[in-house]
């Protein structure tokens, strides 16, 4: 009897010990799941070096040891250029800092204009944008091209020509036109755009 109650026990302890609690990770999508005797993950996080925006794959561990584990960066062959409008049609720009008081900056004048345009008219990346905005930057400015006095005129049908997105995240700089492209940028021509925005 005792026999039985120790392997039911034992049973039960070992079930216990499988059993898997999920945690979802918050870098884009990875789920983790515990047990006391593993771990096992199911990554899907976000790389701004992978034509998705995202890596996948795995990874196992048995009693805090990894044992196997696997992840894939996709990189897209084709490149990516900015699909603004063109310098001659952009009349104003615009650059909000998402501040609570004074976040907004417009400017007129052509050197300003220039100087802010040349930031983004050579960007290449083979990193497509999938979302309408940057996803967790530590630092956000948005800058808006207006091809009209008080409107952003379409351009094929498509208003994102008109807007792009600066960034700090993980202390490195980005540019992203949604739905487009994610571009890496110098900390100088953040700090341009940074600049603007006082």
């Amino acid at each position: 009897m005792n026999n039985k109650k120790t392997i039911i026990i034992a049973i039960i302890l070992l079930i216990i010990m499988l059993i898997p609690i999920p945690i979802k990770i918050k870098d884009g999508g990875s789920v983790e799941y515990k047990a006391i005797l593993y771990e096992y993950t199911k990554i899907h996080r976000l790389n701004e070096n992978s034509s998705t925006g995202y890596e996948d794959g795995w990874n196992l561990e048995i009693l805090g040891i990894h044992i196997a584990g696997n992840t894939t960066v996709w990189i897209s062959a084709s490149k990516i250029y900015p699909d603004l409008f063109d310098r001659n049609e952009i009349i104003k720009v615009g650059i909000d800092n998402y501040s609570q008081y004074n976040n907004y900056f417009e400017y007129t004048d052509n050197d300003t204009i220039n100087k802010i345009y040349i930031i983004f008219r050579d960007l290449i990346t083979n990193v497509s944008s999938r979302n309408d905005t940057p996803e967790n930057p530590e630092e956000l400015y948005k800058v808006i091209f207006f091809n009209s006095d008080d409107m952003l005129i379409e351009s094929n049908n498509d208003i994102s020509k008109a807007i792009v997105y600066v960034y700090k995240k993980d202390n490195k700089y980005y540019v992203e036109e949604p739905k487009n492209g994610i571009y890496q940028i110098t900390e100088e021509d953040f700090n341009t755009i940074k600049n603007y925005a006082k």
